[in-house]
């Protein structure tokens, strides 16, 4: 990736071809890394401006309908061309679904929750790719996986106040059940990754979005939107934002990095997005959260020790 122009990565990114290249240097990938954190992060506020004026289905078919036409600017800026094939749209169907599940489950937990605590619940997102790499057998996980697996579920329970029987659980439910479709769909991606296009990837995502979506939308919520300047300010920043370009960039940790580096960006959300949700929303700092998050973490750091040796490994051989 180094030495390209920006229409050049971006190409490269959703280029349909396959990419057997070396991995991007470290510096680009904590670059990457950082950018999708912050956005991610400051996200969750957007999310809590726009309930204010629109229900989680409405929110969401917005999202769609706008990301779509935004995809296919962004394709034609880069000159990627639209290649599609009966059997390309068979294989992405399933990790494009799963990725669709799993909004669907974020957007109705963040919607029961602070953005604080679904952020540090989402952080264990990598917790998850581990679990489900052993069950799948896609990557071998050692005793610093199960013990990093169980300190993280340990964060939580005192996150969630679950120890004290104070926790929603219908949206800590939501939100774990968003991490397993999240992790499950790039476990899937990173199966085919090189007979993938990502561009046609996204495109088959946002499509579906669009078929489950709108009718939810207009059956349930009647799509009933209040314009205001925060909330016009709010959804413009989730499709721009946080579905096009930090979904890109996700996109790129996983292309020319792997599982492990496009997992890394779990663990950095909650910080900003605590920080943010503190500064903006006037969010409390609860010390449970505070703990369990910091437990979380270092579950997470624990967990996925294993995939990154694994990765060398093979690279190795």
């Amino acid at each position: 990736m180094s030495g390209r122009s920006p229409r050049g990565v971006v190409a490269a990114i959703l280029s349909p071809e396959p990419y057997r290249g070396p991995p991007a240097r470290i510096w680009v990938q904590a670059g990457l890394i950082l950018l999708a954190s912050v956005i991610f992060g400051f996200q969750f506020v957007t999310f809590k401006e726009a309930f204010k004026e629109m229900g989680p289905w409405t929110l969401l078919a917005l999202r769609a309908l706008l990301s779509l036409p935004l995809m296919f600017l962004m394709m034609g800026w880069a000159r990627v061309p639209v290649t599609v094939t009966r059997a390309s749209l068979t294989r992405v169907l399933v990790p494009a679904s799963l990725l669709v599940g799993s909004h669907v489950c974020f957007m109705l937990g963040v919607h029961r929750l602070t953005a604080g605590l679904t952020a540090t619940l989402v952080s264990m997102t990598p917790i998850f790719s581990v679990g489900l790499s052993m069950l799948f057998r896609v990557e071998r996980v050692g005793l610093l996986g199960i013990v990093g697996s169980v300190i993280g579920v340990a964060g939580v329970a005192i996150a969630t106040g679950a120890l004290n029987g104070d926790v929603d659980g219908i949206g800590l439910a939501l939100i774990l059940g968003s991490n397993a479709f999240y992790s499950l769909s790039f476990i899937a991606l990173k199966q085919m990754a090189l007979r993938l296009s990502s561009a046609i990837y996204l495109i088959v995502m946002m499509v579906l979005s669009l078929v489950v979506f709108v009718p939810l939308a207009l059956a349930l919520e009647g799509f009933s939107v209040t314009f205001t300047w925060r909330a016009g300010g709010s959804v413009a920043y989730i499709v721009i934002f946080g579905q096009a370009i930090a979904y890109v960039a996700a996109l790129a940790l996983l292309r020319f990095g792997g599982v492990f580096q496009a997992t890394l960006l779990t663990p950095l959300i909650p910080v900003f997005a605590i920080s943010f949700a503190i500064l903006l929303l006037g969010e409390p700092l609860l010390g449970r959260e505070l703990a369990g998050g910091a437990l979380i973490i270092g579950g997470v750091v624990l967990a996925i020790v294993p995939l990154k040796r694994g990765l060398l490994a093979r690279r190795r051989a």
